[in-house]
């Protein structure tokens, strides 16, 4: 009895064994498998260099279409890295400019059509209640593109300087132009016209010919350095300023905020079937539907702006930054980013809600973006640049440049002034020998009169006369030297 249980044991345990060996064989043929997926991808009629499905004429979902982009590479090389093997097809949607077109392409997934999305879809909250998205490949964020605003004004070049500024420079030319008609009184012809011809053209003539007038005096010399010092300052400040202010009107917006543009009426547009629609402009935003215009192509962007809301165009265009950017790319010279940026997600790709792929994925995305110049040798073949600069920050409405004015140049006035009178004092001694001269004759006349008053004392006292006499002799002696 005993030997028959433990035969029926043994047959128990040989039955068994088979059993988890075929299991463990099972399991190891299906992670080794290659892993098939149906991959829907955008097919749009703009923007291809993100996604652009090159046999679209096809119109037979089981052939597997051929896509190329850079969204297309960048799932090609996330694919690369996985640590296993997946074969993957492309089924393109062509019902992309509809309204909330990515939204259905998203809900391709939810039906079970395809097995994930891959494109430029921009990873919002309202889209993860039915897909998972992988950790984002590219930053992005919306804001306002609108044509620059052209400036035409014949008196730009007097600008750089305030009034008050060009009157001290006109107060100090013709001060110094004084101090050298006094300095070279003696070399030029005494008539008021040349007079006044050397106190205007002197100091501007010493600085820009080199035939103007001749300087003999090494103080009028001296002088006309400190001149061309002021002169050489001022000029490249008017330069500076005058660049700045023809730069900043390059660089003003037409528009600069949403407010503008709600309370003036203005038609605003949008990239087909973008959230941005409904999700910024509608509902964030709180612009009217019948404003919003719909474009596809970076053409189309170009022709509404430049037409303007009032010629059938829009005034502005709200889409997300790497869009705007390659616009820009192409288009730079006439319209410019402006206003705030509204934050996303960015871009990333879709699969199933708790899909077990998006968390390989998002590591391969990570491997190769972190430190990997791939995405940057990617971004630079289809667009031209990288799409959102590591260093990116909001854009913000250049602010007109300010004048110069007279204060900011103060110190230098006063140095000037300084310099121009203490070579007037060194070079001229009447300045100081005229009061000489007046105190010289005021002593005299103390002298004389004291004088008469002694010789009228002679005769009653002449002792105490002889004796106080020559004391104040003395002192208007040492008055006089």
């Amino acid at each position: 009895m005993a030997k028959h249980h433990l035969f029926l044991l043994l047959i128990f345990f040989l039955i068994f064994s088979s059993f988890c060996i075929e299991v463990s064989s099972s399991e190891n043929n299906e992670t080794t498998s290659t892993l098939k997926l149906k991959i829907g991808v955008p097919a749009k009629q703009g923007f291809k260099e993100f996604v652009e499905v090159l046999d679209l004429n096809i119109n037979d979902t089981n052939i597997n279409h051929s896509c190329t982009g850079f969204s297309i590479e960048v799932f090609a090389a996330a694919v690369r890295s996985l640590p296993f093997d997946v074969e993957y097809e492309f089924v393109p949607f062509v019902n992309i400019t509809a309204e909330d077109s990515y939204d259905e392409l998203l809900r391709q997934i939810e039906n079970k059509i395809v097995d994930g999305v891959a494109g430029d879809m921009t990873i919002i909250f309202n889209r993860t209640s039915f897909v998972d998205f992988t950790l984002p490949y590219t930053e992005s964020g919306v804001t306002m593109l609108v044509p620059i605003k052209k400036e035409k004004d014949m008196w730009v070049v007097v600008k750089p300087f305030s009034w008050d500024l060009w009157l001290a420079i006109l107060v100090v030319s013709v001060f110094i132009g004084c101090v050298l008609l006094v300095l070279e009184r003696h070399n030029t012809t005494a008539s008021i016209k040349r007079f006044v011809g050397v106190i205007f053209w002197l100091p501007v003539a010493s600085v820009v010919s080199s035939q103007g007038e001749k300087v003999i005096n090494n103080s009028s010399k001296f002088v006309l350095v400190v001149w061309l010092f002021l002169a050489v300052v001022l000029m490249q400040c008017y330069t500076a300023s005058l660049s700045s202010m023809l730069t900043v009107n390059q660089l003003l917006p037409t528009y600069t905020s949403v407010d503008e543009l709600k309370k003036g009426g203005y038609y605003v547009g949008y990239q087909a079937g973008s959230f941005v629609e409904y999700t910024l402009l509608i509902k964030k935003l709180g612009f009217d539907r019948s404003k919003l215009r719909a474009y596809s192509t970076i053409e189309a962007y170009r022709d509404a702006l430049s037409n303007g809301s009032k010629n059938g165009g829009v005034a502005a265009i709200f889409d997300e930054i790497p869009y705007i950017r390659m616009f820009l790319a192409k288009y730079g010279s006439d319209f410019m980013m402006a206003g705030s940026t509204y934050r996303t997600g960015g871009f990333g790709f879709a699969f199933p809600l708790n899909s077990t792929l998006v968390p390989p994925f998002s590591r391969a995305i990570l491997n190769i973006s972190d430190g990997n110049k791939m995405m940057d040798d990617l971004e630079t073949k289809y667009f031209g640049h990288t799409l959102v600069p590591s260093n990116y920050q909001a854009s913000s409405t250049p602010s007109s440049s300010s004048p110069l004015t007279a204060y900011n140049f103060g110190g230098l006035f006063i140095f000037v002034g300084f310099a121009t009178l203490l070579a007037l004092i060194v070079s001229e001694n009447y300045i100081w020998r005229m009061p000489t001269g007046k105190a010289k004759e005021f002593s005299q006349r103390i002298y004389d009169s004291f004088s008469s008053t002694n010789k009228a004392r002679v005769a009653n006292d002449p002792t105490p006369v002889n004796l106080a006499l020559p004391e104040i002799n003395n002192v208007i002696v040492l008055a006089m030297n």
